[in-house]
């Protein structure tokens, strides 16, 4: 297994990591929710109150998705600490 670094990663470099993923799937043409959850501290997070939402995504390039945004509720709003994006099942 290849070392991991322990060198911090950018934001420049993150979001650039990030568009190099994302940016070719083009514009969301239409983005419809799927799901939601309230989990309180989710197992290995830290304590607090987070909010789960998934959205069926269409994208520009045809594909859809399945996006996953969780945020934490914090003293001064909202905070976003996980962004997943993976394909939609396939529906049979």
């Amino acid at each position: 297994m290849p070392e991991v670094r322990q060198k911090e990663l950018s934001l420049s470099a993150f979001k650039q990591l990030f568009d190099s993923k994302r940016a070719p799937k083009g514009k969301v043409i239409n983005r419809s929710p799927y799901g939601s959850e309230s989990p309180l501290s989710p197992p290995g997070w830290p304590p607090g109150h987070y909010e789960a939402r998934t959205f069926r995504t269409e994208f520009g390039d045809g594909s859809v998705q399945l996006e996953t945004v969780v945020a934490l509720g914090t003293a001064t709003g909202w905070k976003v600490v996980s962004h997943t994006i993976f394909p939609f099942p396939a529906q049979h």
